[in-house]
């Protein structure tokens, strides 16, 4: 329990760590494996699962909120708390793209070595490679341009003197975003990137984490079964909704679901359940490190089974199952020679105390959500 105050000056006794978002951090980042998978599923005549970035999306939202929930948290204080958490790895993984596609270009379709494009990369200045995508050098790197859009709305929120008005503030703006969007139709690039209704599924978590962060738990069987139920069936339906329509627009075959997913996994756990796991939190911890860096396994895996052009499906399970196995032994390897001493490091010289750090039952801290 952590005991902080609220807007109205009344303590704060319920905020609690949430450590299935950790678990479902996890799950996200290997929906996100998967879908650069899809040729082998193809092949298999399968669907690939979709919806790791809209789950990711709620959780920012959420967690965002839920962690500065009844505190007195800077605009300058949060902005570099999400920078020293979102970009060191980042830029790493970016200059190691740099560096392969100036090594070896033979290996790239669409990046190529040039430094416009890599500057825009590390500045999160959504760009185009293909003339159709926003995609920057490493090309997962698109969701972060909307993350740090979501972080600069959010930190404007945060100037208001009462912290609901930040959240009105900043769902508002998000709302307004997607609202201009749909009726200007813009046709310049950046503008269309930053009204997409993708947008959405960060306030939808805001919303999820401004009403739960106040609530009490309490132990309840029953409603722990239910709300576990209904997290597996938002899951599923996050996953492959968007097979059964295809013409609806991402933020609903797939944020809506997500929203229903977050909100049941914080809800089981306000229920009494929780995720005790070592394993799973520490993959909960690497998910950040496993979605930049699982391309350059994917794609040392796709490379292999076009080779062998296996005709057994055991072939493609096996070559998925080592690509799974490779690519979460990398992200934990990464997160903790990497991504964990850089990030505590650079808080410690920045002095940065923003938010509310995630921590497991027995209180050992964790980095928070990207």
């Amino acid at each position: 329990m952590v005991s902080t105050a609220s807007d109205t000056g009344r303590p704060l006794q319920h905020l609690q760590v949430i450590t299935g978002i950790q678990g479902l951090r996890f799950v996200a980042a290997l929906i996100v494996v998967f879908i650069h998978l899809q040729v082998i599923l193809q092949d298999l005549g399968l669907p690939a699962p979709k919806g790791g970035v809209d789950i990711f999306f709620v959780i920012s939202g959420f967690i965002m909120v839920y962690t500065t929930f009844g505190q007195r948290t800077t605009p300058v204080r949060f902005a570099l708390n999400r920078i020293v958490r979102i970009v060191p790895i980042y830029w790493i993984m970016t200059l190691a793209t740099f560096a392969l596609a100036f090594a070896a270009p033979s290996l790239f379709e669409n990046t190529t070595a040039n430094l416009p494009d890599l500057l825009k990369s590390l500045f999160f200045v959504p760009f185009s490679k293909d003339g159709v995508n926003v995609r920057p050098l490493l090309f997962v790197g698109w969701t972060l341009n909307y993350e740090m859009f979501f972080y600069a709305i959010f930190a404007v929120g945060l100037v208001f003197r009462r912290y609901v008005q930040g959240v009105v503030f900043s769902v508002g703006t998000l709302l307004a975003c997607v609202a201009a969007g749909l009726v200007f139709r813009p046709d310049t690039l950046a503008l269309d990137f930053f009204t997409d209704p993708i947008l959405l599924e960060f306030g939808a978590g805001m919303m999820i984490g401004y009403f739960c962060a106040p609530m009490a738990s309490v132990a309840d069987p029953a409603r722990r079964r239910l709300w576990g139920v209904v997290a597996i069936a938002a899951l599923l339906l996050t996953a492959f909704m968007g097979e059964l329509i295809p013409w609806a627009h991402r933020a609903i075959s797939a944020g809506i679901p997500a929203t229903v997913l977050v909100l049941a996994t914080v809800l089981y756990e306000k229920a009494g359940g929780r995720l005790e796991n070592r394993v799973a939190l520490l993959l909960g911890d690497a998910s950040y490190s496993l979605y930049l860096t699982h391309p350059f396994v994917t794609a040392a895996t796709v490379v292999a089974f076009r080779w062998l052009q296996p005709d057994f499906w055991g072939v493609h399970l096996a070559l998925m199952v080592a690509c799974v196995v490779l690519a979460s032994f990398v992200a934990v390897l990464c997160y903790l020679v990497l991504e964990r001493p850089i990030t505590n490091r650079l808080r410690d010289l920045s002095k940065v105390r923003s938010g509310r750090p995630l921590a497991t039952g027995n209180g050992r801290p964790r980095l928070g959500i990207n």
